[in-house]
């Protein structure tokens, strides 16, 4: 008999065996979204047919579960205009849309400053939200539709970490590897386009060499509003120069 997906589960028998005889057997059943792991056991007992004398002996494994971690994250606003100056304030909620227990779950804004902490850190069960308010002063010339939140968490089994972006319009897609298009030259230098995803930050570095090990960073962080993003060498010295964009974690 087998501990899963019950104590006693029939796996084989009642059979005979003779001396150093043996059989082989198999089972199935659905694994629980209970843990990380499970140790299942196997019993086997039978009875000496000569006094009924009962023997029995056990083998266990500890098998490790598959999991899925995953976070949503919402932020629900006003409608309207909000100039500069006036009091912009939302709401939203953090849930955990995978299948194991989430830890160091924390939700930050990037108004009215970078890593505003909103929640957290906090351990969410598979399937328990969180909700959250916020509030700044809107600073000229800034559109508060756009603006982010962040959350972020670990797999409680192996730390993997999982994050979710979301502004007023919904969830934005996490961004991948950035793509660099080829620097345009003007007056005003050399201009690096790339492809982005709205919310994320990037910053750009350069160095003469392609195997330089020491790149250095253009001045100032990049937030993408849209679906590229640009940033400008002003002051391109070298006789060639190489490019490349990081997001900014």
């Amino acid at each position: 008999v087998d501990n899963y997906p019950t104590n006693g589960t029939p796996v084989i028998g009642p059979i005979t065996l003779a001396p150093g005889a043996f059989t082989n057997f198999s089972g199935s059943y659905i694994a629980p979204k209970c843990c990380c792991e499970i140790v299942d056991t196997l019993t086997a007992t039978g009875k000496d047919k000569c006094d009924s004398h009962i023997v029995q002996t056990t083998a266990s494994q500890v098998c490790e579960l598959l999991t899925s971690p995953a976070l949503s994250v919402v932020k629900f606003c006003p409608t309207g205009q909000f100039p500069a100056g006036s009091l912009f304030s939302y709401s939203g909620a953090v849930t955990n849309s995978g299948d194991t227990t989430l830890t160091n779950v924390v939700v930050t804004a990037n108004r009215p400053g970078d890593n505003t902490v909103l929640v957290g850190p906090i351990d969410l069960a598979p399937g328990e939200s969180q909700s959250f308010t916020g509030s700044y002063t809107v600073p000229a010339n800034s559109d508060p539709s756009t603006d982010i939140v962040v959350a972020t968490g670990n797999d409680a089994c192996r730390g993997t970490a999982v994050a979710a972006k979301a502004d007023c319009v919904g969830a934005i897609p996490l961004a991948g590897n950035p793509i660099l298009s080829s620097p345009t030259s003007s007056k005003s230098g050399i201009t690096i386009t790339w492809a982005s995803s709205r919310g994320s930050n990037y910053i750009i570095q350069y160095s003469d060499t392609i195997n330089n090990p020491n790149w250095i960073a253009l001045p100032g962080t990049i937030t993408a509003t849209g679906d590229t993003a640009q940033m400008t060498d002003s002051s391109p010295a070298a006789s060639q120069r190489y490019y490349r964009v990081l997001i900014v974690q």
